[in-house]
């Protein structure tokens, strides 16, 4: 399980790692990450999405959650 979001500023990071790991497919990963609240609504949400995947330079993530914290 891997969780990234773009507060985290780790999504390119784990693209990365990703990408040079001999030991481990991408298949065989969870990849969680978050929607901040300036991204919620349809259209917002499916941009956010598409940015975290290109971001993870990925197809699919496992799961993505709205969240809230006082920092945003």
């Amino acid at each position: 399980h891997i969780d990234s979001s773009k507060y985290y500023n780790n999504e390119h990071l784990i693209a990365q790692a990703i990408n040079e790991s001999e030991a481990v497919r991408r298949d065989e990963l969870f990849i969680a990450s978050k929607v901040p609240p300036k991204d919620m609504g349809y259209d917002s949400t499916l941009r956010a999405f598409e940015a975290t995947c290109q971001n993870l330079q990925t197809d699919y993530i496992g799961t993505s959650q709205y969240i809230y914290m006082d920092l945003f």
